[in-house]
């Protein structure tokens, strides 16, 4: 059986998720699935993997990645995943 989470519990994720991300220029709000960021320069936002997606968003900041990885597809198209720690 699949249980939804209640609105405390989302909030209580949203109260988490901010204060690791303070200061990195992120918008943080609870959505009725969990959670959406968005970047406070670019308005590039994600619902899918917001914390994944925050900590490989590079826009403008100027925020360098820790360790960059790229892989080649097998039809000459680059993959680019962005740590940061």
């Amino acid at each position: 059986m699949f249980r939804k989470a209640t609105v405390a519990e989302i909030e209580a994720y949203a109260a988490k998720t901010r204060e690791e991300f303070k200061g990195q220029g992120f918008k943080i709000d609870p959505n009725s699935y969990g959670l959406r960021a968005e970047c406070e320069t670019c308005h590039d936002s994600a619902t899918l993997n917001p914390e994944m997606w925050m900590r490989n968003h590079n826009c403008t900041t100027g925020r360098k990645a820790d360790f960059e990885e790229t892989t080649v597809n097998p039809d000459g198209t680059k993959n680019r995943t962005l740590y940061f720690i």
